[in-house]
């Protein structure tokens, strides 16, 4: 704790420090360590506190985002996420229209509960979210395409290794049918067979559809699912 206030100390004099980027990523960072870095973000335009243990201590991070106008990325990979967590997340994205690029992925303990506050968010501004390996599942993919579905600013959505399998795919699709603003869709090792590839084929089809970058490596596509998205 002594040590990162000491950095944040020396960082903060530097008299370029509202360019700065801070990432304090497996640091083994406690509370009082969150309360340092809190106190500081508006100097920031760059967080990344992943890979730490973070569920008890995450609120004053949030909190101190709620009108802050510096940061532009997030990165909490890793963080011991809970659902009741992503209330707090989504109350800071509902007041926070700086913030651009958020990374919460190999949080694994989310839950739908979790992603429900997300759906019930109606200002997000980011334009990217990054959730790999936070055990989506079908029901999940089918939450986060109801926060794309009605979100006007996210172009890049990354939603690898969540097993969301082709019935989840379905469920994204449906939604993102209604979205004119995604462009790159990023579903790899998602255990997605030639049955998710013919839903993908009927997105890229569709009038509204924007996507023109996708990621799919490490999915069971074979020959007739790689046959169905390349006819798009």
């Amino acid at each position: 704790d002594d040590s990162c206030e000491i950095l944040l100390s020396s960082l903060l004099r530097n008299s370029y420090s509202s360019k700065l980027k801070l990432i304090l990523a497996d640091n083994k960072l406690t509370e009082k360590s969150c309360s340092i870095i809190a106190s500081s973000l508006a100097s920031f335009t760059k967080l990344d506190i992943g890979w730490n243990e973070l569920s008890k201590s995450i609120d004053r991070i949030f909190t101190s985002l709620h009108h802050n106008t510096a940061l532009t990325e997030l990165l909490l990979g890793k963080s011991s996420l809970r659902s009741s967590d992503m209330q707090l997340v989504a109350q800071m994205l509902s007041s926070n229209n700086t913030l651009s690029v958020l990374d919460i992925s190999w949080n694994e303990q989310i839950g739908a509960g979790g992603y429900q506050y997300l759906v019930e968010c109606k200002d997000i501004s980011l334009t990217k979210l990054i959730m790999w390996r936070c055990r989506l599942g079908i029901d999940g993919a089918g939450k986060i395409g109801e926060v794309l579905s009605n979100n006007k600013s996210i172009e890049h959505i990354d939603l690898g290794e969540n097993s969301i399998g082709d019935s989840g795919v379905e469920r994204l699709v449906e939604h993102l049918k209604c979205n004119n603003t995604i462009k790159h869709l990023g579903l790899c090792d998602n255990n997605i067979t030639s049955s998710g590839a013919d839903h993908l084929r009927k997105l890229f089809t569709s009038n509204h559809c924007s996507v023109n970058s996708i990621e799919l490596s490490d999915n069971p596509l074979k020959d007739e699912g790689l046959d169905l998205i390349l006819q798009s």
